[in-house]
């Protein structure tokens, strides 16, 4: 039988509702940061051009975002780890679901947007750009 009681103690090892709001913290603060550092990036309606010379000029910035994403979805996951420990056992299950669910959402939606960044960094890097990758990349990204 499952029990619907929270977890009053936590075992060796497992996710502590402390480290689970520290990965919630973490993962919000870390967020803030990109954006703040992301500062100002092309329109959706940029041209090719436009968008090159963005990404040619950011690459630096592209590099840490990376990192910084992957720094983030730690967080994400140490949250919802905590979150999950604590819902699946109570009264409320569904929430955990939910949770996980959009939590997933949010780490490819990322993963895509961030992959994207990267790869415009790359080609605008590179000695003669395709324009038509700039722009499929570009419409991705949005």
């Amino acid at each position: 039988m499952l029990s619907t009681s929270a977890p009053t103690s936590t075992a060796a090892g497992d996710i502590s509702p402390r480290l689970a709001g520290l990965g919630g913290l973490a993962f919000v603060a870390i967020v803030i940061a990109q954006n703040v550092l992301r500062g100002s990036a092309p329109d959706n309606g940029a041209t090719p051009a436009e968008v090159l010379q963005h990404y040619a000029d950011h690459r630096s910035i592209t590099f840490v975002l990376i990192t910084t994403f992957v720094l983030s979805g730690a967080g994400l996951v140490v949250f919802l780890g905590g979150a999950m420990r604590r819902l699946i056992t109570s009264d409320r299950p569904g929430w955990a679901y939910t949770g996980f669910a959009g939590a997933l959402g949010i780490l490819a939606l990322f993963s895509v947007l961030v992959g994207c960044e990267q790869a415009l960094s790359v080609v605008a890097d590179g000695a003669s750009p395709d324009t038509g990758a700039v722009a499929a990349l570009w419409a991705l990204h949005n």
